[in-house]
């Protein structure tokens, strides 16, 4: 070419620059879309082979996947022609490759001035692939058609500040193809910070996935959180989070998540995650596709735009859809008549899966036409696209067939290279040819940028159902599944680090396959070794109890089972379910009786003492305590020895007991010490001393503890505690008389930011500005700690610390604005009837009397006295 930049009609090609404009509209293209046009371009009206094209885009090791060319050739046409059904600009040579018109240049220029400089796409493949998290479900390619309305609408929805937008409709009308088309245009704009794609069929959808995808994208999201409302406080960070720009979360096939009787969502946390995302609000566009419309309470159905898609295709976009599946014209639709493709689209009611499918018989099968395909009468009689697509798929090779088999033992997407291991023991012929000519005739799809094979949701159903349970020549459900396990396993580094739940994709897919070969044992053993090595150090509780679930009652190994009842009683805990976590615990308990297993009984007794410390039922978590302690002590367990007595220092903090709490902690201390590497719990121990000496009164010695605490947790890194302990030294800090210092303290602990503390340390907060003189500064600091407690109890009414919270805050605002007190007394009667032991009492009360300082604080004295009277 004469110059790098050229103009052919509406376009305005700068390569120099990686800029394209259509019309005036500046374009987005990947980096491989504009190393294959370049390529294009640098030969013009020169015919390049499919395999010339992969070796010199992708590289001299790519020689047999044309289907990477093209699918890239497609998503170029849909980009720079009018129509890409007729191309004029990058033309097939049927059976050859393509050439790119160089007919069309009408000009040619070395440089380009008219180009804008604004809105410059930057083009580097990472930063496209931190804004846009996982690959989109289903490739968009130039034949999509029709949709115009559901296209402009949804569009338009996504735009606008719609919480939630939902396509439902049947089995293969599109919806899925749907979503990608509107979101692949949304992708060339700068409308969004950032996407999300999720699928219930290849990445799976979890609340934990949700999180997991938006710290890659946005880099900084709150830590684990140890509280049985965990989830809670990390759909709000997120909210929060996400307030500061526009994002699109994509959950596709949502039915696979949803109750088949009733279309509730069955996964607690991710129910809990819509409620508060449409309740609370934010930049965040939720985009569902489901077979089946979500059963949202009143109060959320109106935070939801429906995109109703239940019909197919209609006769001119059918007949169009059929021809654009045929771009090189081998599949005979091309030139069909439009007499033969509308009664094609008539009788498969214009279902686009349905579609495909005929276009895949016709290119798997050269010798045979539309025409016989219409005479096929009991073929093309079935009512539901379903069906249609099961005869499709009976009408393929043996080797197709066996290796859409194979493809559907994976529930999701299948790296390409496992693929062709797997295969291997299964199929005479090389894996990469079938799956080329699959993916061309549209019965599995084919992604190029994480290399994965997937396959629809209709054709998956079909083909595992296929599989028989039992073979005598190794050819069933339960050995494919071993094998698939064994291959994910052997794929996986253990050694290696890894932060989140995507990094683990292959040992939680050995663990689905294990347990669809009902070998409950192994897969057991594979899941107690993810939570305490990773999961349970995350937080992702809602995933373990998710996954837990699968073993109950089925693990035959004694000391196994044992250990899988109590971890799945403590996911359940730590989720809320606490009714349910204590059966498993008293379940667990029985089965280590039985088995005289004594660290097991610790580990029960252990168990169900913080069972009822969360409802707080302190004296009988002290007595499981005791009895754990016992049995931690003849088996020689330090460690659970040592966090027993730090829980029962902490839990006589709370009913009053300060001396024997001291002694506890201070035991505690010395056995971790003894330990050694145990700085997080040393620091946990020397701060929670603090905490009492500050009840005792001794503000000095508390003050120097808690500061000493602090300074461990810089080294130890440990978030929570920097909030919980620097809350705590604001309180010594107020208690003793210094207000400067509580405010900063209080201020900087909340900079973490810990949900779970928010809102106690911003009652702290809102006393020093108030002892301050601040009281504008005070009232803002006390509505946040009344807006973050009630966002707490929204969801757990008896969290018994947000209640006296709220108590507080309700005090400081009516004090400070000179209104009547009555809501506090009010909150403060429900706190107490909630909890009422003497440590909890006295912390209150210590607080009311801080905030008694300011001017007309004597108000609070009925306050006060509400709050320690015992009767």
């Amino acid at each position: 070419m004469a110059s790098d930049v050229i103009r052919m009609g509406s376009l305005e090609i700068d390569l120099n620059n990686y800029r394209l404009y259509r019309e005036g509209q500046l374009l987005r293209l990947t980096p491989t879309e504009w190393a294959l046009l370049r390529e294009l371009m640098n030969h013009p009206n020169q015919v390049l082979s499919h395999r010339s094209l992969l070796q010199r885009v992708w590289g001299n090791e790519y020689s047999t996947e044309s289907d990477y060319v093209h699918t890239y050739v497609s998503r170029l046409r849909r980009k720079l022609e009018h129509d890409a059904t007729n191309p004029e600009f990058i033309l097939t040579e049927p059976g050859i490759g393509y050439r790119f018109n160089a007919d069309l240049m009408t000009e040619v220029a070395s440089t380009v001035t008219s180009l804008p400089t604004e809105d410059v796409v930057l083009l580097d493949p990472l930063q496209d692939r931190n804004r846009f998290i996982n690959p989109l479900p289903q490739h968009v390619e130039s034949r999509y058609v029709g949709r115009v309305a559901q296209r402009a609408l949804l569009r338009e929805l996504l735009l606008e500040n719609t919480r939630l937008v939902s396509i439902y409709g049947r089995a293969g009308v599109g919806k899925t193809a749907l979503a990608c088309t509107v979101l692949s245009e949304l992708q060339q704009t700068n409308n969004f910070d950032g996407m999300v794609f999720l699928s219930a069929t290849s990445t799976g959808i979890t609340f934990g996935r949700i999180l997991s995808d938006f710290q890659t994208l946005l880099g900084d999201l709150p830590p684990s959180q140890p509280d049985p409302q965990a989830t809670l406080y990390k759909i709000t960070h997120l909210l929060d989070r996400l307030s500061g720009g526009k994002y699109i979360l994509l959950l596709d096939n949502l039915e696979h998540l949803q109750d088949p009787i009733t279309n509730d969502l069955k996964d607690q946390d991710m129910e809990t995650f819509f409620r508060v995302a449409l309740e609370q609000g934010s930049t965040l566009r939720i985009l569902v596709t489901s077979r089946y419309p979500l059963n949202l309470p009143r109060t959320m159905k109106v935070w939801e735009r429906i995109v109703p898609l239940e019909d197919g295709l209609n006769r001119e976009d059918g007949m169009r859809f059929l021809r654009s599946s045929d771009l090189d014209g081998v599949a005979g639709l091309r030139e069909s008549s439009d007499s033969i493709l509308g009664e094609l689209v008539r009788r498969t009611h214009g279902l686009p899966r349905a579609l495909e499918a005929i276009a895949g018989i016709l290119l798997e099968s050269p010798l045979m036409t539309p025409d016989d395909l219409l005479a096929d009468e009991p073929f093309l009689t079935a009512e539901l696209g379903e069906m249609f697509v099961q005869g499709a798929i009976q009408n393929l090779s043996p080797d197709a067939v066996r290796v859409m088999e194979l493809v559907s033992v994976f529930e999701r997407r299948v790296p390409l290279r496992l693929l062709e291991a797997f295969a291997r023991a299964y199929l005479d012929q090389p894996l990469k040819p079938i799956v080329n000519r699959l993916v061309r005739a549209y019965f599995l799809g084919y992604n190029t940028d994480d290399r994965t094979v997937s396959m629809h949701p209709i054709d998956r159903d079909y083909c595992y159902q296929r599989i028989p349970l039992q073979a005598s020549d190794g050819y069933d459900k339960a050995a494919l599944h071993r094998y698939a396990a064994t291959l994910y396993d052997e794929d996986f580094d253990w050694e290696a680090p890894a932060t989140s739940l995507v990094d683990l994709a292959n040992p939680l897919a050995a663990f689905n396959h294990w347990v669809s070969a009902k070998e409950y044992d192994t897969a057991a053993q594979l899941l107690l070794r993810l939570d305490r090595d990773y999961m349970a150090i995350w937080g992702n509780y809602p995933e373990l109890a998710d996954l837990y679930a699968h073993l109950m009652g089925q693990v035959s190994a004694p000391e196994t089972n044992i250990q899988t009842v109590l971890r799945y009683g403590e996911a359940l805990r730590r989720v809320g379910r606490l009714t349910q976590a204590i059966e498993l615990f008293e379940l667990g308990l029985r089965l280590a009786q039985e088995a005289s297993n004594l660290q097991h009984i610790a580990s029960a007794l252990s168990s169900l003492g913080w069972a009822h410390y969360d409802t707080g039922q302190f004296e009988d978590a002290i007595g499981f305590w005791e009895d754990a302690l016992t049995n931690f002590r003849q088996v020689g367990d330090r460690f659970g020895e040592g966090d027993l007595l730090s829980g029962l220092g902490w839990v006589s903090y709370l009913v009053g007991a300060y001396d024997q709490a001291l002694t506890y902690i201070e035991e505690g201390f010395r056995i971790f010490g003894e330990i050694g590497g145990q700085l997080h719990r040393i620091g946990v121990n020397i701060g929670d001393s603090g905490v009492i000496r500050a009840a005792q009164g001794d503000y000095e010695l508390a003050i120097k503890n808690l500061r000493e605490a602090l300074a461990i947790t810089e080294v130890t890194n440990s978030i929570n505690e920097r909030s919980y302990k620097g809350g705590y030294l604001a309180m010594a800090l107020l208690l003793a008389g210094s207000p400067q210092e509580a405010e900063a303290t209080a201020r900087t602990a909340l900079q973490y930011d810990v949900p779970a503390n928010r809102h106690v340390v911003a009652a702290l907060h809102g006393i020093a500005l108030a002892q301050l003189g601040r009281p504008q500064d005070a009232s803002n600091a006390f509505e946040k700690a009344k807006e973050s407690a009630e966002n707490l109890l929204k969801y757990t009414s008896r969290l018994y610390t947000a209640r006296y919270a709220r108590a507080l805050a309700l005090a400081g605002l009516g004090l400070l604005r000179d209104e009547p007190l009555t809501a506090a007394i009010e909150e403060y009667q429900r706190a107490k009837a909630m909890c009422s032991t003497a440590g909890v009492i006295q912390s209150n009360a210590n607080l009311l009397g801080a905030l008694m300082v300011y001017p007309q604080g004597k108000r609070l004295a009925p306050l006060i006295a509400l709050v320690t009277n015992n009767e």
